[in-house]
């Protein structure tokens, strides 16, 4: 709770969220795990929890984008020196989140974080997808004789700044490892570079169309476009999962990166790279469209 107020005040001085603390509070007594048994490392040692048990710290690492704040600002930290609260009654609030967490009634279908959180991700979505796109009009630009840095009216264009280091080390997933991790980037998704700034040999990109007198060929061109959601879809609009469960306050809450749907940690345990997608980085999708890239289509129905 102390946490929680000085994490209230300096929203942006925490790199983690409210849900890394309520995580930490539920196990303390859950017995899930090891790392809060026993009262010092000889009663560790003595009953072998290092072997017999799951370290939290272990799941946290392995989730670590589902705790990680939007907010963040590690320049504005190193500005503002040492934090100092306001400990004055009227500054110290009752922390709703926490002690009436499953009182759906009294908190908003989304919070203000998650909803910052889901805006980032989907900023970074399309700005790697714009990033495919512009290499897709310089492959036609080539084919046409025209000249590769010739200028198109209406592209858009990618920033080329570097977004800051949020100093966390997100995990590398491989397309078709089992994972509950959101996929969220945040703005500051780990130390990672803009997909801007990525280079043709460092995404790994390579046109992989058939030419057929000097056209791509379309079922890739509509694979490659289709394959990354413009849309995402919100709380207000989507109120329950794919597989029919609701949402509230508590619940965890992810969007699958091809399709835009919102869904639940049980339905996002997959992550794969998308064709339309620059960074050709695994991105976190449903099992429905997980499924449908095992059978070779990215592609809507």
């Amino acid at each position: 709770d102390c946490v929680w107020q000085i994490y209230r005040q300096f929203p942006t001085a925490f790199q983690f969220n409210d849900r890394f603390l309520h995580t930490l509070h539920d196990h303390c007594y859950s017995c899930q795990f090891g790392t809060f048994i026993a009262n010092n490392m000889k009663e560790k040692e003595s009953l072998k929890l290092s072997e017999r048990t799951y370290s939290l710290w272990g799941y946290l690492r392995r989730h670590v984008n589902d705790f990680m704040n939007p907010l963040y600002d590690r320049e504005n930290l190193q500005a503002q020196g040492v934090l100092i609260p306001k400990t004055t009654p009227q500054n110290v609030k009752f922390w709703a989140g926490m002690y009436n967490r499953f009182e759906s009634g009294v908190h908003p279908r989304e919070s203000v974080i998650e909803r910052v959180a889901s805006l980032k991700d989907h900023c970074t979505s399309l700005e790697d997808h714009i990033k495919m796109l512009q290499k897709m009009v310089q492959h036609y630009n080539k084919l046409l004789g025209r000249p590769p840095n010739q200028s198109i009216p209406g592209e858009l264009m990618i920033s080329d700044s570097e977004d800051s280091d949020a100093g966390l080390d997100s995990p590398t997933n491989s397309p078709t490892k089992t994972t509950h991790q959101s996929g969220r980037s945040h703005g500051n998704d780990a130390v990672e570079r803009r997909v801007s700034q990525c280079s043709d040999a460092e995404s790994g990109f390579e046109f992989v169309g058939t030419v057929e007198n000097g056209l791509l060929s379309i079922q890739e061109l509509t694979r490659t476009v289709e394959s990354v959601a413009l849309d995402w879809k919100t709380p207000k609009t989507n109120g329950t999962c794919l597989c029919g469960s609701h949402f509230d306050h508590s619940s965890s809450k992810y969007h699958c990166w091809r399709c835009g749907e919102l869904v639940c940690v049980r339905c996002v345990d997959k992550q794969l790279p998308l064709p339309g997608h620059y960074s050709q980085r695994p991105v976190s999708v449903c099992k429905v469209c997980y499924g449908l890239a095992r059978d070779g289509s990215l592609s809507p129905e």
